[in-house]
């Protein structure tokens, strides 16, 4: 599609892809109009569009609302806060890995790829530790719920579920910002609140959509980044070594990691108005997909895309977060997660082996976030680990 339909009708799914770096950058650099954010979910039922965890906050508004938005909500991430959160990182990975490489074999996803993103967010919201399965549970239950809006159906019973744990994950977190009201601290909930924009505060249901959306954005995208970066480098261990030879080039693999498989392969915008792009009449209204996976891979930007490069010049300009306005306000959380677990993977694990032979066991249904259900690895560690 990249080569010869950069920009395509898919009838099966009612909408309209669109696949080339140019364009999709182009796209995103003037979000709103014609291609919109919030418009996309017209399509979504009224009642699936009230516990939808995206509508009304930043990835479901447009400009000038956007605008307001993120300057209150960019204040619980500034880079000094997430940079504040590296000694707790490390202390999460190390503890995960004490637990699981002594084993010899154990699922990466569930053991270290879920509980590690998850100890983050709710380390940063303040969420007790006890009710950490809880709220990751109800946040399943939500997206279990939200997919009608490319084209998939949503059952009445999933609809239910999500609206009975959209309600709940409110009453959950009501208490937690009541309390720092009271009790302010040095996490994201105390940000939210406290953050002010020309005189403005968040909002209660702002607070607690933003809140949600922080919630299940910040686990499963870097689930997805951390399952990725065990594939990847287990199909280029030449690559593997040269991190070993020189952990500086860390950052930087996490970049390419991120252009070689992003974690949201695909994000959507509706159409305010008919587009004519190469060629191609987009109508008023319609569902336009951009294919993220796709633009991290065209050759006029990456040369060799599908060869995966630690030391690529160019890795950080990929779209995995998107780019603009709506450039993702967790990038520097995840980068950091992801960094924490490159150092303790080839500081602990000599070696590794993915033991499923076959395809590997992909969450279905699911064009929004490329991520893994399952990835049982075998590890050798190094004399030191097993003295």
């Amino acid at each position: 599609m990249l080569a010869n339909h950069p920009v395509a009708e898919l009838p099966d799914i009612q909408a309209w892809g669109v696949f080339r770096y140019e364009d999709i950058n182009h796209i995103l650099r003037n979000d709103g109009d014609p291609f919109s954010i919030e418009r996309r979910f017209d399509r979504m039922p009224e009642e699936q569009r009230e516990v939808y965890f995206a509508t009304g906050t930043l990835v479901g508004i447009d400009p000038p609302r956007h605008t307001r938005l993120r300057s209150l909500a960019g204040q619980a991430f500034r880079p000094n806060v997430i940079e504040g959160l590296r000694p707790y990182a490390e202390r999460t990975s190390a503890a995960l890995f004490d637990k699981v490489l002594p084993r010899g074999e154990f699922n990466f996803l569930t053991d270290y790829a879920t509980p590690l993103p998850q100890a983050m967010i709710t380390e940063m919201m303040g969420v007790p530790d006890d009710d950490r399965e809880l709220y990751y549970g109800l946040t399943r239950d939500i997206e279990n719920s939200m997919s009608h809006y490319i084209g998939m159906p949503v059952s009445d019973e999933q609809l239910a579920l999500g609206k009975k744990a959209y309600n709940q994950l409110c009453a959950l977190f009501d208490p937690i910002f009541e309390d720092r009201r009271k009790n302010p601290r040095k996490d994201m909930m105390t940000g939210l609140i406290k953050a002010e924009a020309d005189g403005e505060k968040l909002t209660q249901w702002e607070l607690q959509k933003m809140a949600i959306f922080a919630y299940f954005a910040a686990f499963q995208t870097t689930q997805g980044l951390l399952s990725n970066s065990l594939v990847i480098l287990d199909k280029n261990r030449d690559q593997l070594e040269k991190l070993r030879e020189n952990p500086d080039l860390i950052p930087k693999a996490i970049d390419e990691i991120l252009r070689y498989r992003a974690p949201a392969p695909v994000i959507t915008r509706m159409t305010t108005a008919d587009v004519e792009l190469r060629g191609k009449t987009i109508p008023k209204g319609s569902m336009a997909l951009l294919f993220l996976n796709a633009a991290n891979h065209d050759p006029s930007v990456f040369p060799d895309p599908h060869e995966f490069d630690v030391e690529r010049p160019n890795a950080a300009r990929h779209l995995a977060f998107a780019i603009g306005a709506h450039f993702c306000l967790g990038a520097a959380l995840a980068r950091l997660e992801g960094q924490v677990f490159l150092q303790h993977w080839l500081k602990r694990v000599k070696d590794f082996e993915i033991m499923d032979k076959g395809p590997l066991d992909w969450e279905p249904e699911n064009i929004n976030v490329l991520t893994l259900r399952n990835l049982q690895v075998r590890v050798e560690t190094f004399a030191q680990e097993t003295a």
